[in-house]
């Protein structure tokens, strides 16, 4: 068959050929070729990659022991105020539960009292916040 008739089909498989010499193999070097060439360029970067992250790898290794450090630091700061919170909150409930418990034995010991004094503050208190 004659690569260099033109025809309405799809072109043969030697469609690449120079007129007048034989190539039947020319397309597949072409491909092996170029194939070649990016396989080396791809492996050329991961290469390149490489180096530079184990280039890196120790300034990357000593910022996250400055940063592990670091919370470490921020962790034993904070430890004694945590607990002084705790200690605060514990005598802070038991301040409220006493408050309550004296507030309930005046109201029962002086109910209607109790109430002039609710009803005093709700007028206060409506007065301010308009």
């Amino acid at each position: 068959m004659d690569t260099t008739s033109r025809t309405n089909g799809p072109p043969s498989p030697g469609f690449l050929s120079i007129p007048g010499k034989s190539n039947p193999g020319r397309t597949d070097d072409t491909l092996d070729r170029t194939s070649s060439s990016a396989h080396a360029a791809i492996n050329t970067a991961a290469n390149a990659a490489y180096d530079l992250s184990r280039k890196a790898r120790p300034a990357i290794e000593q910022a996250a022991s400055i940063a592990h450090g670091a919370v470490d630091k921020a962790v034993h700061a904070a430890a004694p105020g945590a607990d002084w919170l705790d200690e605060q909150a514990e005598s802070l409930d038991a301040a409220r539960k006493e408050l309550m418990a004296q507030t309930c034995a005046y109201v029962r010991e002086h109910p209607l009292r109790s109430v002039g004094i609710a009803l005093v503050a709700g007028y206060v208190f409506s007065r301010v916040v308009r």
